[in-house]
This record gives C-alpha cells, sequence and structure tokens, in this order.
C-alpha cells in the first residue's frame, strides 16, 4: 500500500533468503535497487547521512548493518542499527567521539544492555526504540541510565528538528505495528 520509489540495501543481493526475496519483490514491481556501504554520504532533503557499516567474515550479521549518522544543521542523530555488544566496542574503537549525538536509535530493538564505552562516546540527550516492548536487559537499562527516552509501539514517535531545536512527541495508537 506504499509507493516505493528506490530500495536501499547494504548487504549482497544473494546474502540471505530475506535478502533474496526482496530482490524478488523489487524486480517483479519495477522498484530499482540502491546499494550503499561504509563511507558513503547520502542527502535526504537539507540533512547529510553519512552511512557507517563493518565489514568482515568474522563480524555477526546484526553488527554488518549500516548505522546511519544523520546531521541536518547543529543537530545530529545516530540510527544504530541492529548494532550488538561488539560492533558498539568496534566503533567507539573507529569512531571515538564522532559516535556523539543528541539522539541515538537505540541498537536492535532494545533487547540488550549497551555497552558501556558506547554510551559514552554517543552520549545521547533522547533515546527511542523500535518495535520492542519487551522487558529485557535493554529496557532495564533504559530505564535506569537517566536518559530520556521513547518508544515506537504502540503508536508512534514523531522527531523533528529545525537544526537547532529537537522535537519529540508520542502519538498514541490502539493499532500494534
Amino acid at each position: 500500500e506504499v509507493e516505493i520509489g528506490e530500495l536501499w540495501i547494504c548487504f549482497p543481493e544473494d546474502y540471505n533468503e530475506h535478502m533474496k526475496k526482496a530482490m524478488l519483490y523489487a524486480q517483479r514491481a519495477n522498484i530499482p535497487v540502491r546499494h550503499y556501504t561504509d563511507g558513503d554520504i547520502l542527502t535526504l532533503g537539507g540533512a547529510t547521512v553519512a552511512v557507517w557499516k563493518l565489514e568482515g567474515k568474522k563480524t555477526e550479521l546484526n553488527d554488518c548493518s549500516a548505522q546511519f549518522y544523520i546531521t541536518y544543521g547543529e543537530r545530529t542523530m545516530l540510527m544504530a542499527a541492529d548494532l550488538e555488544g561488539p560492533g558498539q566496542s568496534k566503533f567507539v574503537e573507529l569512531k571515538g567521539e564522532k559516535l556523539k549525538a543528541d539522539i541515538l536509535k537505540y541498537p536492535h530493538h532494545g533487547i540488550e544492555k549497551l555497552r558501556d564505552v558506547y554510551m559514552e562516546a554517543v552520549a545521547p540527550k533522547f533515546m527511542f526504540v523500535t518495535n520492542n516492548l519487551n522487558e529485557n536487559a535493554g529496557r532495564k537499562y533504559i530505564r535506569n541510565c537517566g536518559v530520556p527516552s521513547g518508544y515506537t509501539v504502540p503508536g508512534f514517535l514523531y522527531l523533528a528538528t529545525d537544526g537547532r531545536t529537537w522535537v519529540a512527541d508520542r502519538i498514541p495508537s490502539e493499532i500494534k505495528y
């Protein structure tokens, strides 16, 4: 029900069965596929999106998911994808202070506690979790870390910036997405 102009992927088209299905659906629907990888700079309106991605056979699948570091004016957001503990430590080693962001999309649906070095490097003023309300180590960590946070389910989380100030608003919904 949603018009898709382009499918962006960071894994090889034949990486696994999910990717193979996505490629088949994109081909059937005549949707162009765009490949991106570590170091790419994308633009989205007036925002720049730096792609950060770990590569290598020893790297776990979730740690290979691409992070997006979004900058708009003076404001920043780190979309941490499905990054797990080892990947968090590796990014601190690679990026250090460059990880600092106003807002952190908490990695991997908030399942696990963040590594302390990663949390210190990002130093977010706000965090949000996508698609998970389960009680787990991540949720306990979020509750106790002292950083304001929000969840995208049930309902929606609306984030907006003019490049100077962030606005975060919770939009409740009975529908669970």
